[in-house]
């Protein structure tokens, strides 16, 4: 039997239940109750089953921008973005114009935002290596150009889209 998570642990009841005595081995006098209280431990362990890690990804265009310069100006766009959100107060939804701001920032830098998707990591992965593999591929034969590479990394949102990723067009968290 595994341990509990803390979520589980802090759900229990404090203050014991009639039936249950106060020296801490919380044994009941009824064979009901036992069987109930079985039934229940059994049950929450179900319940704090974990999920696998998810993670939020906002995806963008970045034609012709290779992994250093698309690094550098993610860089400066959450510099710019938590300048521009560090004095607000704690009250202030600051994590919105967070993302507003850094999209902003993206879009002057020539980056277009496709959306945000939402998965497991473990499938997140898979997709991403096979989409860009069949886009790579596809536009193999073609020269190096600006507009093979914009062809390539439509060809990879369209397979991510064809294999279950589903690109939100909102900035919430």
């Amino acid at each position: 039997m595994g341990v509990l998570s803390w979520r589980c642990l802090s759900s229990l009841p404090l203050s014991p239940a009639p039936g249950f005595n106060l020296n801490g081995s919380a044994i009941a006098k009824s064979p009901r109750v036992k069987l109930g209280l079985a039934a229940l431990i059994l049950f929450s362990q179900g319940a704090c089953v974990s999920a696998p890690a998810t993670t939020s990804r906002m995806i963008y265009r970045t034609p012709g921008t290779v992994s250093a310069q698309w690094s550098r100006i993610q860089d400066e766009c959450n510099y710019e973005a938590e300048k521009a959100t560090a004095s607000a107060s704690l009250k202030t939804p600051t994590e919105y114009r967070r993302f507003r701001l850094f999209n902003m920032c993206a879009k002057l830098n020539g980056a277009t935002f496709v959306g945000k998707v939402t998965m497991p990591d473990a499938e997140w992965e898979r997709i991403s290596m096979q989409c860009k593999a069949e886009a790579r591929t596809a536009v193999a034969k073609q020269a190096a150009s600006q507009s093979r590479d914009e062809l390539q990394e439509d060809l990879e949102i369209d397979c991510a889209k064809r294999n279950g990723a589903v690109f939100r067009q909102d900035y919430y968290p």
